[in-house]
């Protein structure tokens, strides 16, 4: 083993306890995909098996608000033509619950850098991708959806709801997970934005035409399936919601092709019927002429002959004819999964919303098939038809169009210790079970003693909240607990940099555990990183005695601390009157009327320096102080940032974020402040 690849990792400040560890021998470690957890969830997914086929159905008024209350009586539910008896129905609301204002004002774009925590599987109502096609959409119609969709993060994304952002042509590594945090998404929106498109052509009827243009159409359904399949085993309502200037099959001059097309645009849709994955589309062209413009080339229809009078009906036609072939998929993929097809407009940021708006609420309907439903018929499993009717006519459903005789897998034996503790590093949800924070700390490193540049040490702390562990009682006296700690560091594009596999055994005497329950355990991984960018740190924690985890993970944006930029380097918190700063920054866990100490350090201010403090809460401003000058220092580029911010006696408890903003008064407009973000907790007394 590499000296880069060996554990770098120790338990620190469980102050007069004992402890030891070794690795974890079983625990194989490899570069971990954003794959999601596979331990079932405990509320409804859409099942397809011999004994029952569910299917989920939206119900929506003439003015498309969402109808619940509805019963089995209200459904007539039909399989290949014939009446089936509704067995199982509920409905279930997955609109996220409203945020607390607090007592400051919202801003979406204020709070979009903002960290936040992993959720638990109870806290998701919505989870959806938003993939971009950037196979068929051209870099200029990129261009127009990418403030759309930077706006859908700022504004739409709510508590309740888990994100992802992703490419046909991927490359986005560790941005593409499913997540809540809006760091996150943005980043991932930035990321975005030097991609090149693609383009729409079309298919002469050439060999060579035919099996590229098929290449690229299963380009776009093996996305779709693996966001599907990603999908899958998520809890609340599913989406995807797919950007496209179009995906035509070439029908007449590529006949074998199209048929394979066809085909996989039907597993496509059959695959997210049976995962409860709708498909909205949004197409990415906008509005499209329905007569000549100026833009038309006429001399170019017919090179040579003169321009005979009339040719802008053919001019229209064809584009009429090309436009119908583009959007034939689009259409296919929304209407057969129960999603809608947004197509000639302009209102991205719009048909997001309302896509968004769309999955507030949903009916799961099941009912028991035929046993010959699942037999094979020549070998091939037969596509079954499923259509839902409602009894009131003024009323629409929309709804999965049917199933593939397929009937799901059986489900795997239970997982082993190892593979839970790799599910909970890799999931983007908080079990619940062990209360962690997650704490990068990282500052512009010193150079070296030949003034060479250093490369940046992130020091990860992973606190751990002692009142969820538990100890038991052993023959010398002593209580202990055994914990399984994994941890790991990621570049972009997914490259494991760092990782640590290991146990650990605190034992304390019985009149010490007040004191763990109120300090905790610190642990600590420090990580050298190779340059600058954006890295990403999880961790997960296992009780050996009740099997129960936790897990955090947080998204880290190092500056490049060489540049002229101004930069500033992690937010520690702390309460002085409490004592150990090391602890307290890990934890950041405060009560009202507390006095807390922020400090930092700011790189890059030459002419002068100005801070500001903001403090949110579930995306409201609930503080902001006026600038603070802070002198600078002749010769020194590193510039310490120390002061206190007063919390109220009457503050409510709960998560906020703190950010502090650093700029240069005296600096060009075009060099932007820098900003740096932590959360904290405020605990009742």
């Amino acid at each position: 083993m590499s000296s880069r690849d060996r554990d770098i990792v120790s338990l620190i400040r469980i102050r007069g306890f004992h402890r030891r560890s070794r690795v974890l021998a079983a625990m194989v470690w490899s570069t971990v995909s954003p794959a999601p957890s596979q331990t079932p969830p405990a509320d409804p997914v859409i099942r397809v098996s011999v004994n029952l086929v569910q299917i989920d159905a939206v119900v929506t008024d003439s003015k498309g608000r969402h109808i619940a209350g509805l019963t089995a009586d209200d459904f007539q539910l039909l399989e290949d033509g014939k009446p089936q008896k509704i067995t199982h129905l509920s409905y279930l609301d997955a609109t996220p619950p409203v945020p607390s204002a607090g007592n400051g004002k919202h801003s979406g774009s204020e709070a979009i850098l903002a960290p936040s925590r992993k959720p638990k599987r109870d806290e998701i109502r919505r989870r959806v991708m938003v993939l971009l096609d950037d196979v068929h959409t051209t870099t200029e119609d990129m261009m127009r959806l990418l403030p759309a969709a930077k706006k859908f993060v700022a504004e739409q994304v709510q508590p309740g709801d888990l994100v992802s952002i992703a490419a046909v042509r991927g490359g986005m590594g560790f941005y593409e997970q499913f997540t809540s945090d809006r760091a996150i998404l943005n980043a991932a929106m930035d990321k975005m934005m030097g991609r090149t498109g693609g383009s729409y052509e079309d298919t002469t009827g050439g060999a060579a035409d035919c099996l590229r243009a098929q290449m690229l159409f299963d380009a776009v359904m093996g996305k779709l399936s693996w966001g599907i399949q990603s999908l899958n085993q998520l809890p609340g309502r599913k989406a995807i919601v797919l950007f496209s200037d179009g995906l035509s099959i070439p029908r007449q001059l590529c006949s074998a092709e199209a048929k394979t097309m066809t085909e996989s645009m039907q597993r496509t849709a059959d695959l997210s019927n049976r995962s409860g994955v709708a498909i909205y589309v949004i197409d990415s062209r906008g509005i499209t002429p329905g007569q000549a413009t100026a833009g038309d080339r006429f001399d170019q229809m017919i090179p040579g002959e003169p321009i005979p009078f009339g040719n802008s009906s053919v001019i229209v036609s064809t584009r009429n004819y090309q436009t119908i072939a583009l959007q034939e998929t689009s259409d296919f993929l929304a209407s057969q999964t129960g999603g809608i097809f947004y197509h000639n407009t302009n209102g991205f940021s719009d048909a997001l919303a309302k896509s968004m708006d769309d999955m507030g609420g949903y009916y799961l309907i099941g009912f028991q098939p035929a046993r010959n439903d699942f037999e094979l018929k020549n070998g091939v499993s037969v596509y079954h038809k499923v259509q839902l009717k409602l009894v009131r006519t003024r009323l629409n459903v929309r709804h999965g169009r049917g199933f593939l005789g397929v009937p799901d897998a059986e489900p795997a034996g239970p997982p082993t210790r190892e593979r839970m503790l790799v599910n909970a590093l890799e999931s983007p949800f908080d079990s619940g079970g062990i209360r962690l924070r997650l704490t990068p700390l990282y500052s512009a490193p010193a150079p070296g003693a030949s003034g060479e540049r250093r490369p940046t040490t992130i020091r990860a702390l992973l606190a751990i909240d002692g009142r969820d562990l538990h100890l038991a009682d052993w023959d010398d006296g002593r209580k202990k607990v055994v914990l399984d700690v994994v941890a790991a560091a990621y570049a972009a594009d997914y490259k494991l940099i760092s990782h640590s596999s290991q146990e650990y055994m605190v034992s304390v005497k019985p009149e010490e555990r007040p004191k763990l329950a109120a300090s905790g355990v610190t642990y600590q991984m420090m990580v050298e990183i190779p340059k600058s960018g954006a890295y990403q740190i999880r961790a997960a924690v296992r009780d050996g005695a009740t099997g129960l985890i936790g897990s955090a993970n947080s998204l880290v944006i190092v500056p490049d601390f060489e540049r002229s930029q101004i930069s500033v380097s992690s937010v520690v918190l702390s309460d002085p009157a409490t004592g150990d700063e090391l602890e307290q920054a890990a934890a950041r866990e405060f009560h009202p009327g507390t006095s807390v100490a922020y400090g930092c350090e700011v790189y890059g201010a030459k002419s002068g320096l100005e801070i500001e403090i903001r403090l949110f809460r579930d995306g409201a401003r609930v503080f902001a102080s006026a600038p603070i000058p802070i002198p600078l220092a002749p010769g020194l580029n590193r510039i310490p940032v120390v002061g206190h911010l007063n919390l109220p006696v009457g503050m409510a408890p709960g998560d906020y974020q703190f950010e502090l903003i650093a700029r240069d008064p005296r600096a060009p407009p075009k060099q932007q402040p820098a900003t740096q973000w932590t959360d904290l907790t405020l605990v009742a007394r």
